[in-house]
């Protein structure tokens, strides 16, 4: 948080001054609207490499780090049905498979929960899919991950050495 008028950097509910704090480029930015309308100015210059992201098993918050929306295919999530080794979780049920979590208030106003896409693999299946949906469609290449939005990724085993390619060809 930015104190108005005295030129710092603080966290939350301290007066301590952090403006010397180096952020982690994989350090996610996280919003929580209290009216309709939400004006931020950005700049800077594009991302022109891949984008490391240690992933711990469990969760972790991840920026978008590029002004492009991608799909989970995109970001490499999806493991083709011939790879020699997978290495995301799939499974038939979104608690045994690795799943992303979306933050619903960035969508919808008000809205306080997660929309959980999971990594759905079967003998016929090999996609993501929105938990709760009976009917499973395929998100895998949905833009679920819009430009200046953060979200979860729960992999159920560590992938320390996870890189993100590039949403295009240079």
């Amino acid at each position: 948080m930015l104190v108005r008028g005295r030129g710092r950097r603080v966290e939350a509910g301290s007066t301590d001054d952090r403006s010397g704090v180096c952020l982690d480029p994989a350090a996610p930015l996280f919003v929580h609207r209290k009216v309709t309308t939400l004006a931020q100015t950005q700049a800077g210059t594009v991302r022109q490499k891949k984008f490391a992201l240690p992933l711990p098993a469990g969760c972790r918050m991840g920026p978008n780090p590029w002004p492009v929306a991608a799909s989970m295919v995109d970001r490499g999530l999806l493991n083709p049905s011939n790879a020699a080794s997978d290495p995301f979780v799939g499974a038939t049920s979104s608690g045994a498979a690795d799943q992303v979590m979306f933050w619903a208030g960035d969508t919808t106003l008000g809205a306080l929960t997660q929309e959980v896409h999971y990594y759905l693999k079967t003998s016929t299946r090999d996609q993501y899919t929105r938990a709760g949906n009976s009917s499973l469609p395929n998100t895998g290449a949905d833009l679920l991950f819009v430009p200046l939005r953060s979200q979860y990724y729960c992999p159920k085993v560590a992938h320390p050495d996870y890189v993100m390619p590039l949403p295009w060809l240079p």
